[in-house]
């Protein structure tokens, strides 16, 4: 079973990439899937040995954006302050070249209250008053292209990728973990993504390595 586990970007440079990703691959993981371009976010961090909070920033990119994809574009991607000194993500890619570990690029594409509130002619406005960037706007469509252009990650197929709580209360063990991937497996689904490296306890980690084992 190809089987990818959610993980924030603060994850591996508050543990080290390194360790992290050699709990991931030993946990029988394939991949991994790397919030890329994410919205705003307060998380608990059960196992971070930097924070036990992260109030992470609205509607930012983990990533140094090549300027020249937003040249001409009037909508230019807000950078994470955890660029500034290295590229997260470029980071977290080569080290799991390593453990032969995949990254998918978790991107949140219409979903930046930061860039909507600065930009309104080119949202929509949900029922919690939010501002959702739409593709419906010419310009948004140039600045989605740009972005996903610029982060150059690609699945070599399309796949039905099944999103599994690996947590309490929506699971209680590994068996019932175990029990649920099966059943996305057997429903169709080629793929199965775990949710969440950066918010499980690290016993969770087994409870996935028992559902990848009887799936």
């Amino acid at each position: 079973m190809y089987s990818v586990i959610w993980a924030y970007p603060w994850d591996f440079l508050d543990e080290g990439p390194g360790e992290a990703l050699g709990r991931i691959a030993d946990a029988g993981l394939t991949g991994v899937s790397v919030a890329a371009a994410y919205h705003s976010i307060r998380a608990l961090c059960p196992h971070n040995p930097n924070r036990a909070v992260n109030h992470g920033e609205g509607g930012v990119v983990y990533f140094k954006p090549e300027k020249r994809f937003f040249a001409d574009s009037r909508i230019k991607p807000l950078v994470s302050a955890l660029a500034a000194d290295v590229d997260p993500l470029r980071e977290i890619c080569r080290e799991a070249e390593r453990y032969k570990l995949k990254v998918h690029a978790w991107t949140v594409l219409h979903h930046n209250t930061r860039l909507g509130t600065a930009f309104p002619d080119c949202t929509i406005e949900n029922a919690f008053g939010g501002r959702l960037l739409t593709q419906a706007f010419h310009k948004e469509k140039n600045r989605i292209r740009e972005l996903v252009s610029d982060i150059r990650i690609h699945r070599g197929s399309r796949a039905l990728f099944a999103g599994l709580q690996a947590v309490e209360p929506f699971v209680r063990s590994g068996e019932d973990l175990a029990e649920r991937a099966s059943a996305v497996i057997e429903a169709g689904a080629e793929r199965a993504q775990f949710y969440h490296y950066g918010l499980m306890p690290l016993q969770n980690l087994g409870w996935v390595s028992q559902a990848i084992e009887n799936a």
